[in-house]
């Protein structure tokens, strides 16, 4: 074997060994930096979750929990759809940290992650409370939402620079109101056989025998029809 093939081998040796270096020191601490939930204390502490706010820098929202329901208290009170708080509630405890993103603050607004700049910049701070806690204990910035190539989006806890590519899907109120449980009441209409419409000292009421009857007033004004 001539001198320029033993330098050739021991040149790829070098390699080898540096690669093999390499590969260890990403490995399995790679994985694990990358692997795991989000929020990983939520799951246990859900059913305790007592007040969500959602601020996206112009108009935030907050839900509280009033027994098994949830209310908006800046609208009196006024009922909000559970089956929607509990989706994102569910949505946040599935969210998987899947690879790890820029730690750089300047360039946050790429994902969506900023606390400032245009709307194509900063994202949406999502802040859970315990029952009880005065100090939020969940703080999140929701970024840009990723198809490809899996359903995920960008995310970072606040008090950290570190952004990350989830799997999952949660879904935010797109407007105010969107959450407001709008139904009053729900009535099957062949159900109603007499309604009472009450203004004032007027007081009418309206009947009809069945379904092929029209609705009449039970009791005509006299010169009316």
């Amino acid at each position: 074997m001539n001198p320029r093939t033993l330098r050739i081998l021991a040149l790829l040796s070098v390699l080898a060994l540096g690669v093999a270096w390499w590969m260890a020191g990403r490995g399995p601490s790679s994985a694990s930096a990358t692997e795991g939930a989000l929020l990983p204390d939520l799951k246990a502490s859900i059913n305790e979750v007592a007040r969500i706010e959602i601020d996206d820098g112009k108009q935030p929202l907050s839900f509280e929990r009033k027994g098994t329901s949830w209310v908006d208290p800046s609208r009196g009170g006024y009922p909000v759809k559970t089956s929607e708080v509990n989706r994102l509630l569910l949505g946040l405890m599935g969210l998987q940290k899947k690879e790890a993103k820029t730690s750089r603050a300047e360039r946050h607004g790429e994902l969506k992650l900023a606390l400032t700049g245009d709307e194509q910049q900063r994202g949406q701070v999502l802040r859970l409370w315990l029952a009880g806690k005065e100090q939020a204990g969940w703080e999140i910035v929701i970024g840009e939402s990723k198809w490809s190539p899996v359903q995920g989006l960008y995310a970072r806890l606040l008090a950290e620079n570190q952004c990350w590519f989830v799997a999952g899907e949660i879904q935010l109120p797109y407007q105010p109101t969107a959450w407001l449980d709008k139904e009053v009441t729900n009535v099957n209409a062949s159900d109603v056989e007499r309604m009472l419409l009450v203004r004032g000292e007027n007081r009418f009421t309206m009947t009809r025998p069945d379904d092929a009857t029209p609705w009449a007033l039970a009791e005509m004004p006299e010169g009316r029809t």
